[in-house]
């Protein structure tokens, strides 16, 4: 199996990339999400460290004064 990457511009997905595949050759493309490897302590932790990220940082209005 050939992986060919692809990317999204407009809703679509856009293939740049030469390949020996003849003009109207029809692909099934199957989406690789492999996640990451948190247990849920770990998901905790990150998510906690994003809130009080999130929650530390200025607003905008604070920002332009």
């Amino acid at each position: 199996m050939k992986t060919l990457r692809a990317r999204v511009l407009n809703r679509r997905l856009v293939l740049d990339e030469p390949t020996e595949f003849p003009d109207g050759t029809v692909l099934d493309l199957t989406v690789v999400d492999d996640g990451d490897e948190l247990d849920e302590e770990e998901r905790m932790a990150l998510h906690a460290a994003l809130a009080s990220s999130w929650r530390s940082a200025p607003s905008r209005q604070d920002a332009t004064g």
